[in-house]
């Protein structure tokens, strides 16, 4: 639905407004989807992004990791929704990585969460790596650290690497 909503919108915010009513009209499904819509635009230099219900990306640059926040709901919890449409500028050497909270709540033996804040050092401390080395690198970062529990929830990483 959000591919075919975003063949008609030119933005991400329209895209994901216009995928919301439909998942709204199918009433019986109950079904609801958190999701982040970016645009990358390779020549300006810019990631137009709305957020609606799902984890914020990480941004790393020159030390730190910033969250790339954006106010939203969930698509198909209600009509009319309000998204919050933000657009960051990537400069070389930028590191974003997109993922599901299935990675920073994977739960050791002794019940801690991977967490946010240790996904965010492990990319500040990484990002020279290639992008699917990143990835890589967490995927094994996550496995050691929750070592024998099983994964409980979806884990899915993206990493844009801006050269």
């Amino acid at each position: 639905l959000i591919r075919a909503s975003a063949v008609a919108s030119p933005t991400p915010g329209e895209a994901l407004r216009r995928a919301n009513e439909l998942i709204l009209a199918d009433a019986s499904s109950g079904m609801f989807v958190t999701t982040l819509y970016g645009i990358l635009d390779p020549i300006g230099h810019k990631l137009a992004y709305v957020n609606a219900g799902h984890t914020p990306p990480l941004l790393s640059r020159r030390g730190e990791a910033l969250l790339l926040r954006a106010k939203g709901i969930a698509l198909g919890v209600i009509e009319d929704i309000e998204l919050e449409g933000r657009e960051v500028e990537l400069a070389g050497g930028d590191v974003v990585v997109f993922y599901t909270d299935g990675v920073t709540e994977a739960i050791n033996k002794a019940e801690e969460e991977f967490s946010r804040a240790r996904l965010a050092e492990f990319i500040v401390a990484n990002r020279g790596l290639t992008a699917q080395d990143l990835i890589d690198a967490i995927n094994e970062e996550v496995t050691a650290f929750i070592g024998e529990e099983p994964l409980f929830d979806d884990f899915t990483l993206v990493v844009l690497k801006c050269l």
